[in-house]
């Protein structure tokens, strides 16, 4: 990150900290524990601090944050332990903070279910306990920070300016060896756009620093009094922005599925067909499938092999393995996955709902049968997706109120379901 302040560990002292505007807090009842006045910056613009033998020991349960105000020590509040909900902030665009090991062991036998807030003047990441480290300290790391030159190419290339970013959250284990966390639930983190107006085409995407591009992360744009703050929903680390661009195809001027489809394009969820051309009645295939709904997840693509054995050199290799890694797709009994068949309305049905389980989206049991005139039509293994699918509202019977399970999903039918999926679980 940009001018990320050099960590000074063994501190032991806490005097209140000065004023001049540089106070970092802990926002909900909490004592500031800041460090000796020593503190001097070093020729590299990072900050050491000298630390005197005299210092009282430190308390049990504390936080470390490093920042452009200098190096600050948190008592953390009991009362805050209690509830479940703890709050770190600093009052600066970006900052470090720190939890040591043995903070967190403490914090672990104090409870399993602990939230932790770490925020800095407009951002804020949302961890559970459960999912820092706990064979090392927790760093995390939020805030704004001026981005890669490879970046700044690419940003200067989209059609629209940035309405925010770049903004890098990440957690890493103190190690050693020191390593990057990975999160095995979604986590949310909060971006505060002031009063920003932001359209039904803003989109949070994230920077792939090794493959060099961009791509779409699970987010939506919430009011906070007149503040317009966007809350994404990730497992992954990294830097994220905030863009604002409008996408349209002239063969969907009319179409009933045109604002579904458009939104998706805006967010880089679905893309045409050349010439301003979406297809809407073009079919879909069961990889074009699996390679979709792994970018409406924000599922990074996967390095390894599926175990299918018809999946060999092809453009949507890394999304089926990510797609079967995640639980989304199964195959057939020759091992086959069979990508460039076509996808049917009720197969379509069933991946959406194990979609809906890995984000952890609420579990489902049928409670009523035959909302459609087909009811009898849909296969056993497919019947209890459709039902969840029909009562979140994502999929809709025809005009005579059939779902014809065994048709072949259209392009604009698959961008309806995926759009009204997202929305039901809060990810757009």
């Amino acid at each position: 990150m940009k001018s990320w302040m050099a960590w000074v560990a063994g501190r032991k002292g806490k005097e209140r900290t000065s004023s001049r505007g540089q106070l970092l807090c802990l926002v909900i009842a909490c004592t500031l524990f800041a460090l000796p006045s020593g503190s001097e910056a070093a020729s590299d613009g990072a900050w050491t601090t000298a630390i005197s033998a005299s210092e009282e020991a430190v308390p049990d349960f504390y936080a470390d944050i490093s920042s452009s105000s200098g190096h600050a020590r948190m008592e953390l509040s009991t009362d805050e332990i209690a509830s479940g909900t703890i709050r770190i902030a600093a009052d600066a665009a970006a900052a470090q903070f720190t939890l040591s090991q043995a903070v967190l062991e403490r914090l672990n036998q104090k409870s399993f279910d602990i939230t932790l807030v770490f925020a800095t003047a407009s951002e804020s990441i949302v961890i559970p306990l459960s999912e820092l480290p706990d064979d090392g300290a927790a760093i995390v790391q939020v805030g704004r920070e001026g981005g890669s030159t490879k970046l700044a190419e690419v940003l200067a290339g989209l059609p629209t300016g940035v309405k925010a970013g770049p903004i890098r959250f990440e957690v890493t284990s103190g190690g050693p060896p020191a390593e990057g966390v990975t999160f095995s639930r979604y986590v949310e983190r909060y971006i505060n756009l002031g009063l920003s107006k932001i359209s039904d085409s803003a989109t949070v995407l994230q920077w792939d620093e090794e493959l060099g591009e961009l791509r779409f992360v699970p987010a939506r744009f919430e009011n906070e009094g007149v503040n317009t703050v966007a809350v994404i929903h990730s497992r992954e680390d990294g830097v994220y922005l905030v863009v604002d661009q409008a996408v349209s195809f002239a063969d969907m001027e009319g179409h009933w599925g045109r604002q579904e489809v458009e939104r998706l394009a805006a967010k880089g969820i679905i893309q045409g067909r050349g010439a301003g051309q979406f297809d809407p009645s073009g079919s879909v295939t069961r990889a074009e499938t699996a390679a979709l709904l792994v970018r409406a997840l924000g599922i990074v693509p996967s390095e390894s092999a599926s175990s299918f054995t018809d999946m060999e050199d092809k453009w949507y290799a890394s999304s089926v393995a990510a797609a079967q890694k995640a639980g989304l797709i199964t195959g057939y009994n020759d091992d086959t996955f069979r990508p460039d068949d076509k996808v049917t309305r009720q197969e379509l049905a069933v991946m959406m709902g194990r979609a809906i389980a890995y984000a952890g989206g609420a579990g489902h049991k049928p409670t009523v049968r035959g909302h459609m005139a087909d009811t009898d039509r849909i296969a056993p293994w497919a019947l209890e997706s459709v039902e969840q699918a029909l009562e979140l509202g994502i999929i809709k019977g025809d005009d005579s109120g059939s779902f014809r399970p065994q048709a072949a999903a259209t392009r604009a039918e698959m961008a309806a379901m995926l759009s009204r999926m997202l929305q039901s679980l809060g990810f757009i």
